[in-house]
């Protein structure tokens, strides 16, 4: 009942297309790395990949530690926060774990734009969880962003 253009452009926006087109940006280099790696790892792929991820989750880590004990409320709030719950941890795995499953599948295919499309079926999937499992309310935008999702990704399918 609120829907208003200028209530979507906002720092938010920005953000979330950042986010998505670095995305697509990392797809796109792991997509043209993963190959060459996997061609010297012989029966090794698994082992390949997740030495990969684990480099990757090392950078990020990194990082994220170092903007963290350079600011005093970041670093108030990782206090606050560190050891309340391992449910983060729990999904950091999980999140991994589904990573090196597309990373798996990268050579699989000759269009780096399915293996994009299938991650982003993780979208109507978890609207819909939300909905039935959590008893989530959900907008008439929300179902607009997931029914653009979803045709995007029965536009990929039929293409």
């Amino acid at each position: 009942s609120q829907f208003s253009l200028r209530n979507y452009m906002t720092p938010a926006l920005g953000a979330m297309l950042l986010a998505a087109c670095g995305t697509t940006g990392y797809t796109v280099f792991d997509g043209m790395l993963i190959p060459r790696l996997l061609d010297h790892a012989a029966g090794a792929k698994l082992a390949v990949t997740g030495t990969f991820i684990a480099m990757l989750e090392l950078g990020i880590t990194t990082g994220l530690s170092i903007y963290v004990l350079s600011k005093k409320e970041e670093r108030a709030e990782f206090k606050k926060l560190a050891g309340r719950s391992w449910m983060p941890h729990f999904c950091g795995i999980g999140s991994s774990s589904a990573y090196i499953l597309v990373v798996l599948a990268m050579p699989l295919v000759t269009n780096l734009s399915y293996v994009q499309a299938f991650r982003q079926m993780s979208l109507p999937l978890g609207v819909a969880a939300g909905i039935f499992l959590l008893k989530e309310k959900c907008p008439p935008v929300r179902l607009a962003g997931v029914a653009a999702v979803a045709a995007g990704l029965v536009i990929m399918a039929l293409k």
